[in-house]
């Protein structure tokens, strides 16, 4: 950053003592001399607008700080934003950069200046590989023994009301939720809140991405079964895995868990104690109304205290996991203690956008 800093002031002083030597150019003040609103100016005026405002001794740090994060807190931003103008240098392809600058900057200044951006995305794009390394490491898999017809006799045997169907092979899936932080890592963004189906307000979309933010271990929600796939299909092609979505019947069995061999039956992956819900689970009595870390102990007690007899964290409650056809199981943070009982489920909507409902990773063996 301080290279970035230090190469973008050798190139303003230079570029307000060089006259171009090329005949019919102007002079690098005139061509650096503001031109009005960029959300206004022609096609090649808002990519001169957005090169003066990076050389504008105080916008110019201002923008080599963030990075190239736009900022739209003014109209003309926000105008631009919406008719996808860069507002920042950083927002312009380096091609287009090149050209805009080479014909105003000699060749030493033009070369230090390709130089800097250059090595500016070379290091963001390894600090990008340093963040899905890093959360990608936090996938941990679990393998589910196979469902056999005797399984499923025993649970139609205790008159349970069961989506489980045999055969089933054995599969894994992840212990926890996928997470933002995963989300993030691979895609390069989070997801559109602007869409979401709840929250709708835009203070509480605004809060939730703060959330996000601050803490990558939030479980990713407010996506659909289509984007969940799309982001699934990258994570495949960037890691040679083949990781899907859960089937309903996968769901269900993940979270009923085993006791003594057999698939259980009650109400609970850990029995029938309705009371007990609220020590094992976040649910609307004790999560403060929001989701948290899916490897998040309740307070007072161990994350083992949150697992079932297969290993799942948070099997039940935080957020609902829903399976590929769009249902929904487990309850969330929002619901009542019965909402997580094991035959409990939602026909859901596999596009809708909550913020209470997440997805596990599943990869066959």
């Amino acid at each position: 950053m301080k290279k970035l800093i230090q190469t973008s002031v050798i190139v303003v002083v230079l570029a307000a003592q060089i006259e171009p030597a090329i005949a019919g150019q102007k002079k690098m003040t005139d061509y650096f001399k503001p031109s009005g609103s960029v959300a206004q100016a022609s096609s090649r005026s808002k990519r001169q607008a957005a090169i003066t405002d990076y050389f504008h001794p105080l916008t110019r740090v201002s923008s080599t700080v963030h990075a190239g994060a736009p900022d739209h807190s003014t109209e003309a931003t926000a105008a631009a934003a919406a008719a996808h103008v860069p507002t920042t240098i950083h927002d312009l392809p380096m091609e287009i950069l090149s050209g805009e600058v080479a014909a105003y900057l000699d060749p030493v200044s033009l070369a230090r200046f390709s130089q800097t951006h250059r090595d500016g995305r070379e290091a963001a794009n390894q600090i990008k590989a340093q963040a899905f390394k890093r959360e990608f490491a936090k996938v941990n898999l679990l393998t589910l023994p196979e469902v056999t017809q005797a399984d499923v006799a025993h649970l139609e045997q205790a008159r349970v009301e069961t989506s489980i169907r045999a055969p089933l092979r054995s599969f894994k899936i992840s212990d926890t939720p996928i997470s933002i932080g995963l989300y993030h890592a691979m895609m390069g963004h989070y997801p559109d809140l602007s869409q979401s189906h709840w929250p709708s307000d835009p203070g509480e979309r605004d809060a939730l991405r703060v959330r996000w933010q601050a803490n990558p271990d939030l479980p990713l929600t407010n996506t659909t079964v289509a984007e969940d796939q799309a982001f699934i299909a990258a994570l495949n092609a960037r890691t040679g895995r083949h990781f899907r979505l859960p089937s309903a019947s996968e769901v269900e069995y993940s979270i009923r868990g085993r006791s003594q061999g057999a698939i259980t039956t009650t109400r609970y992956h850990f029995g029938d104690d309705d009371h007990e819900v609220p020590n094992r689970a976040w649910i609307d009595s004790n999560s403060g109304d929001q989701a948290h870390g899916v490897r998040e102990p309740l307070p007072g007690r161990t994350l083992e205290n949150s697992k079932n007899s297969f290993g799942l964290i948070h099997p039940i409650g935080n957020v609902c996991v829903r399976s590929a056809e769009g249902v929904v199981r487990g309850g969330s943070f929002a619901d009542f203690g019965e909402f997580t009982q094991s035959s409990f489920r939602d026909g859901g909507d596999a596009g809708c956008r909550y913020a209470d409902i997440g997805a596990r990773l599943v990869e066959d063996l």
